[in-house]
C-alpha cells in the first residue's frame, strides 16, 4: 500500500514510522519546507510551497498508485483533503467540507444550523469595530484557523479585549495564516475533555478520552497542567461520545483521526474546537500501552490497512489508571536544577519522564500548550493512589517547586 502523509510533524512522525513498519510505502508531502522530515525512510518527498506545485506533480504522475492520503498534523489537513480529492481517493473526507473542519467559526455555525449545541460567537475583522460589540464578559478571542492555543485569550474586560484584538488581528499565526478575522466566543465555565477518535466511512471508534486540568490566566487563556485518562464505562464518557459522534457527522469527518476538545458544563457537552488529525505528540507510547489496549496511531494504521474495523467494539479498554502532568516554566532564564526529580520519581504511580530539558538550557516562561518544559507520566492499578500522586505533583507545579531557574532580567538575551 502506498500512503501519502501530509506534514509529518508531531504525531505525524509516529504515524509515518508505524505505517512503514507495517509494510507501507510512504510519500511525504510538505505544505512548507520547514515541515520536511529527512530522517524517515519516505519513498519520495514533495514540497508544495510554490504555486501550481501540486498540479504539476500530479501531471507528472508523482502520485501514481497512491491508495491513501492522511494528514500528519494540523497544518496538513487542508492539503490532505485537496490531494485526496484531486486523486479521487474514495477513502477520504469531502474537500467541499474541509472548511468545517479547519475554520473554528464555520464549525460552530454548522452545529448551530443542525441544532447541535454550540458556542455563541461573532467575528471581528477591523480594530475600529471593537467598540461596536455589546460584549458580555468574559469572552474568548482566538484566530479562526491556528493551533496550540496560539493567539487565544481569555478577556475579562474591555481593556483585555482591545489588547487581544490589537495583538492578533492582521498578524501571521503559527500555522502561517494571516489573522484577517478573529473569533469572539462566549466563555464556557466547565470541565474540558479531549475526545480522540478514528472514523471509517462514518463509523466511529473512540480511542481515548481525557479529563484535562488547566490554570486560568487572564489575558492568556489557560496554562495546560495535565490530564487523566477517563474510565470508558463512566457516564461522562458516554455523554461525550454521544455528542462527539454527532459533531463528527455534522462536520463531515467520515474518515481518519480526530482530536476534539469538548467542555461539559451544567447544560451538558459543547464543542470548543474540532481537529481532523491525531492528538499532538504528548503521550509517551510505553505509558499509554501500560494502561490501554491501542494507541490512536495504531488504530489509524489498522483501519487504513484493513479498510475498516476488525471487531465490533467501538471504545477503548482500560487496564490501569494513566495520567500526564505537563510541566511549566514559571519564569524565563537558565535552568539550574530539576529540583523535584527525586520526590517525583519516588511516587508509587511514577512511570517515566519525557522531554525534560537539559540542565543549563535557556528556557522561556510557559505561555502555550506545546510542552517545552517536559512531561511526567503516572500509571497505577489503584485509581485513588494515582489521583493522590497526580495532585501532589500538580501542587509542586503550582508552587513553582519543579525546576530551579536563574531568572533573566533581559529576555531578549535569553531568547537569542
Amino acid at each position: 500500500m502506498i500512503v501519502v502523509v501530509v506534514d509529518a510533524i508531531s504525531t505525524g512522525v509516529d504515524l509515518s514510522l508505524a505505517l512503514i513498519e507495517r509494510g507501507c510505502l510512504c510519500i511525504q508531502v510538505c505544505s512548507k519546507v520547514v515541515y520536511r522530515q529527512d530522517n524517515i525512510s519516505f519513498l519520495k518527498t514533495l514540497v508544495v510551497e510554490a504555486p501550481q506545485a501540486l498540479d504539476k506533480a500530479i501531471s507528472e504522475d508523482f502520485f501514481d498508485n497512491v491508495d491513501m492520503v492522511v494528514a500528519g498534523s494540523e497544518p496538513g489537513v487542508t492539503l490532505a483533503d485537496e490531494i485526496a480529492s484531486k486523486l479521487s481517493i474514495p477513502y477520504a473526507n469531502d474537500s467541499k467540507t474541509t472548511e468545517l473542519r479547519r475554520n473554528k467559526f464555520k464549525a460552530q455555525e454548522r452545529l448551530a444550523e443542525m441544532d447541535v449545541r454550540s458556542i455563541h460567537q461573532r467575528l471581528i475583522s477591523e480594530f475600529s469595530d471593537v467598540g461596536k460589540y455589546d460584549i458580555q464578559f468574559p469572552v474568548v478571542v482566538k484566530p479562526i484557523n491556528s493551533g496550540a492555543s496560539d493567539g487565544v485569550s481569555l478577556c475579562l474586560d474591555d481593556e483585555a479585549f482591545e489588547h487581544s484584538v490589537m495583538k492578533n488581528l492582521g498578524k501571521t499565526n503559527i500555522l502561517g495564516h494571516i489573522n484577517s478575522e478573529l473569533l469572539i466566543q462566549d466563555y464556557i465555565e466547565g470541565v474540558q475533555y479531549f475526545v480522540n477518535t478514528i472514523s471509517w466511512d462514518g463509523d466511529v471508534y473512540t480511542t481515548d478520552v481525557w479529563k484535562t486540568y488547566r490554570r486560568k490566566v487572564p489575558g492568556a487563556m489557560f496554562i495546560f497542567e495535565g490530564m487523566k485518562l477517563c474510565d470508558p464505562t463512566s457516564p461522562e464518557v458516554k455523554r461525550l461520545i454521544e455528542y462527539n459522534n454527532r459533531v463528527l457527522s455534522e462536520l463531515g469527518l467520515k474518515f481518519g483521526a480526530a482530536h476534539n476538545e469538548i467542555i461539559i458544563d451544567k447544560h451538558g457537552p459543547v464543542l470548543v474546537e474540532s481537529n481532523a488529525r491525531l492528538m499532538g505528540a504528548s503521550i509517551n507510547d510505553s505509558a499509554f500501552k501500560a494502561a490501554i489496549d491501542n494507541t490512536q496511531v495504531e488504530l489509524l494504521v489498522d483501519v487504513y490497512l484493513n479498510k475498516g474495523f476488525g471487531e465490533d467494539r467501538r471504545i477503548y479498554q482500560m487496564s490501569k489508571s494513566l495520567a500526564e502532568i505537563s510541566l511549566v516554566f514559571e519564569k524565563t532564564g537558565v535552568l539550574e536544577a530539576f529540583s523535584a526529580k527525586d520526590s517525583v520519581c519516588d511516587l508509587d504511580s511514577f512511570y517515566c519522564l519525557s522531554g525534560i530539558p537539559e540542565i543549563g538550557s535557556k528556557v522561556s516562561k510557559t505561555n502555550d500548550t506545546i510542552g517545552h518544559a517536559g512531561f511526567i507520566y503516572l500509571v497505577n492499578d489503584n485509581p485513588d493512589q494515582l489521583d493522590k500522586d497526580f495532585n501532589y505533583v500538580l501542587d509542586l507545579v503550582k508552587k513553582d517547586q519543579i525546576y530551579k531557574i536563574l531568572e533573566s532580567k533581559n529576555k531578549e538575551q535569553i531568547l537569542c
